[in-house]
């Protein structure tokens, strides 16, 4: 598994203002499967409850989440989870099996991006401001699309409740002291990930 935390340079931009260039770059792919007759496999966004949303609606939650935020801070994350072809056959027989699954780690991972912070104000994802998308495909160098389950997710610095400022670039320090207590530790955060996998779908990892 591999996942990946990106502040700057999502989608060829920056986090700073609003999310819409980068909801809109997460609609690449269903615009691929639209011209290329798979309507009816097209993947919508969806929000933390699995719920259905539109483009509008994200834009709209994420760009409003902002309160005390200054100019030049992020206004929102960008993690990518993804799933290597072992893990993807773990993950089912199917494709609605996968697809599935895909959702279910979506959950179980944000559940431990909130606990990466240490606060008992943000415990689980539902404490979380974040909306997601499937993608089914990757874009190779030349342009071609090649199979390759991953997940975007898009997810707001502040947490659910416009309170808290929740950053997963600030180091992890023992015992550090001052505004940020403890910071977001991203290696042991995917080595609890790939864990959580592992248990869920009883996947055998290879050690290397």
């Amino acid at each position: 598994m591999n996942i990946k935390i990106q502040s700057k340079g999502i989608a060829g931009g920056d986090n700073t203002g609003s999310c819409r260039k980068y909801v809109r770059y997460l609609a690449h792919e269903n615009e691929w499967k639209e011209k290329n007759g798979l309507i009816l496999d097209k993947i919508p966004m969806y929000d933390r409850n699995k719920a259905v949303v539109s483009e509008s609606t994200v834009i709209d939650s994420i760009d409003h989440n902002k309160s005390h935020l200054h100019a030049a801070e992020a206004k929102y994350f960008s993690c990518i989870i993804s799933f290597s072809e072992e893990e993807v056959n773990s993950m089912g027989e199917d494709r609605a099996e996968r697809i599935s699954s895909a959702h279910k780690m979506t959950e179980l991972i944000m559940d431990r991006y909130a606990r990466g912070f240490g606060s008992d104000k943000v415990k689980d994802h539902k404490d979380l401001l974040y909306f997601y998308t499937i993608h089914e495909f990757r874009e190779k160098e030349n342009g071609n699309l090649v199979p390759g389950l991953h997940v975007h997710v898009i997810v707001s610095r502040k947490d659910a409740g416009n309170r808290y400022k929740l950053s997963p670039m600030t180091t992890y320090k023992e015992g550090s002291s001052g505004v940020i207590k403890r910071g977001f530790c991203r290696d042991e955060f995917v080595g609890d990930c790939e864990a959580v996998f592992d248990r869920t779908f009883s996947h055998r990892r290879k050690i290397e």
